[in-house]
């Protein structure tokens, strides 16, 4: 099972990043016109927030997996639930223009 899991993350590095680059044209073209954040800036900020939880989940994970506190069971639905509600969130925000909303979503993913 470990050794599954390890052969996966490869991919899901890649994914990570770059999962975003198929929006960037829309978000330096069309989206958030008349914000503050425009083009590039949106785009930077967006990727920025949606690569910074992958540098503090793992901690967090690892610390309460190893400690007798929770049940891992927990952290193992909790994760792929923030996921998907960081995933609803960010595509809300992108669909109605809403720069705020893109990024707490990509910041949640």
């Amino acid at each position: 099972m470990r050794l599954a899991a390890l052969a996966l993350l490869p991919f899901g590095g890649h994914f990570a990043k770059n999962c975003l680059s198929s929006l960037q044209p829309y978000l330096e073209d069309a989206a958030f016109k008349g914000t503050a954040v425009e083009g590039n800036m949106a785009y930077g900020l967006i990727l920025a927030m949606h690569s910074l939880p992958n540098l503090v989940l793992p901690m967090i994970g690892a610390s309460f997996m190893s400690s007798a506190v929770l049940d891992p069971t927990i952290l193992l639905v909790l994760f792929p639930c923030l996921v998907v509600v960081g995933q609803g969130l960010f595509v809300a925000g992108v669909y109605l223009e809403w720069i705020a909303l893109a990024v707490f979503g990509a910041l949640c993913v």
